[in-house]
């Protein structure tokens, strides 16, 4: 038989995100309160779209964003050289045991 206290799912899920709904209020109300200079928090939002401040986040922007397309294509443009001249290597040995050898006499050679 159930009981009051375990007869509504909905009020137990109210205990257990209590933590979380006083947290959220809590954001809320500094977030109200908070100064408007210090919510600021880019340069171009300080600043506005003209500046030197503006100008240089935008370029420390770019430079963050390829900085990891450079690190990955360099490691696979390294492999891919190291690859390919394992290919070139394997291939030279290969025509080099592949070449024949012509031990047999040939008399059209030697004129008898």
């Amino acid at each position: 038989m159930l009981t009051v206290k375990n007869r509504y799912a909905s009020l137990r899920l109210l205990d257990t995100m209590q933590p979380f709904i006083v947290t959220v209020l809590f954001a809320l109300v500094a977030s109200y309160f908070a100064d408007q200079q210090s919510v600021q928090a880019c340069a171009v939002c300080l600043t506005g779209a003209d500046g030197s401040v503006a100008d240089a986040y935008d370029w420390s922007v770019l430079f963050l964003m390829t900085t990891p397309y450079l690190v990955v294509g360099s490691i696979a443009g390294g492999l891919a050289y190291a690859h390919r001249r394992a290919a070139v290597k394997k291939a030279n040995d290969a025509a080099a045991e592949a070449a024949p050898i012509h031990l047999a006499w040939n008399q059209k050679e030697s004129g008898r």
